[in-house]
This record gives C-alpha cells, structure tokens and sequence, in this order.
C-alpha cells in the first residue's frame, strides 16, 4: 500500500481484519488528501457509494410488499414530474434492474454535490431521458435509477421522513459504533448517514454434504455406434439410449 501512496494511486485507506469480534489487524495509512496534510484516522469516514444501491433495493421492495406501488408501477405515477420522451414508459422493475434506458452518467451537471439530496433529485427530473425504451437492454446507471428508487420511497412515506432518516430508522439490526455513515447510491441523502451493521457475526455451522446426484457416462465411456441397422441387430448394445441421437 505504501508503494501505491507513492505511485499516488490513491489518498489513503483504514484497515481492519476481525473474526467473531476479535481484531486481528487495524491499521490508518495516508491522508484524506492528496497533499497528505491531513492524516487519516481509525474513525475516519468514507463515502462507500454504490454499496448502499442494496439498501435503496431493499427499502424499495419493502415498499412494494407493503402495496405504496408495485414492481410494474410507472414512475411517473408517484413521482408526476417524470414526464416526456419516454420517461412515461419507465417502471420500478426497469430501475431496480437496470432497464430504465438512461444513458450512464455520474454527474448530471458540473460541479455537483451529491450529498445535497433535493438538489439531486431537481436536476435528474430536469435533464435525465432514456436513451433507449426502457426494457429493450441491460445497461448500468450508476445514479439516476436509484436517485428515483429514493425519492419513491420519500414521497410515499406515511411519516414524511427524509430519506437519510428512513435509511437509519428502518434498516435492521444497527450497530453500537455511531460514526460510519451510509450513503446512498450516488446522489442519495443516505451519504450523510446510513444503515450500521452488527459489529460481531456469528460462526456459521458447517453445511452438511449433500449427496450428488448419479452423472451420465461420458462420450469416451460409451462403447461406439455403429449406426441404426447394428444396433437393431444388436439388441445387447450396452451404449445409452441417446448414444445414436
């Protein structure tokens, strides 16, 4: 890692290696910046990005199996200002698997901060359109999918809550340690603070062996064809039934 902080591959990083609550390794080499004037920390935050799209998904499908929408609902019928060139189209089923037809961006306008939700959500419903009809192919978004997936969730909350707070609040099992903060799949409030998970995961018993299942004999197992007419003469071939298909 050193040798990568010299190559200037990246800033820095926080290590921990730990098994059922025991710490191994916990080590903070680098700095927050470039210039390496500010040290990191053990309690150091990061932006994990990406990884919290699973915490979006899953307060999404928690939404649907609570009946507020459904997997086939269009957007635009909880969110109505998503209307126009195609966007009428596109359900939570397209969003939750890439389908949408956005095209693949990471900033919908210069110099954008993804931390300031409302903010967000104003700029992808102004200038973020399919570039294809949603359904037609698979194509990552890296923001605007779940950016909607998010705002969904905050409008059709019975208790008005932000999306940060539903993100804290409903996401089960938080853990002791307060510093870590979620974030949300890029251009999500959740950046600001999110799901914790349980400090200590219990040691899983062993999976029992299944018994497999008999295999079919290979090709070079099997004794050679010699065609239709032998084998009608031959009513003590042993090669398998499909053997001459």
């Amino acid at each position: 890692m050193k040798a990568d902080l010299s190559a200037g591959l990246y800033h820095g990083a926080v290590i921990k290696v730990a098994r059922a609550g025991k710490v191994f390794f916990e080590k903070a080499i680098g700095a927050h910046d470039g210039a390496q004037a500010r040290p990191l920390a053990l309690d150091s935050v990061f932006s994990i990005f990406s990884v919290t799209k699973a915490f979006t998904n899953l307060l999404t499908l928690r939404a649907i199996e609570e009946g507020r929408y459904a997997l086939t609902t269009r957007v635009c019928e909880v969110i109505p200002e998503f209307k126009g060139k195609g966007r009428e189209a596109v359900t939570f089923f397209h969003l939750l698997s890439h389908q949408s037809g956005f095209p693949i961006i990471f900033e919908v306008k210069p110099n954008w901060y993804i931390d300031r939700f409302d903010d967000v959500v104003r700029d992808t419903l102004e200038v973020v359109y399919p570039a294809t009809p949603p359904g037609e192919r698979l194509a990552y978004a890296p923001l605007a999918n779940h950016v909607l997936m998010g705002e969904a969730l905050r409008r059709t909350d019975p208790n008005k809550r932000s999306y940060r707070d539903i993100v804290t609040q409903d996401l089960p099992q938080p853990a002791e340690d307060e510093r870590h903060g979620g974030g949300s799949a890029r251009g999500s409030e959740a950046s600001q603070g999110g799901a914790r998970l349980p400090r200590q995961l219990p040691d899983r018993p062993p999976r029992p062996q299944q018994p497999r299942p008999p295999t079919a004999p290979s090709k070079k197992s099997m004794p050679r064809c010699l065609g239709w007419a032998s084998c009608r003469a031959s009513p003590t071939c042993s090669a398998s039934p499909n053997a001459c298909a």
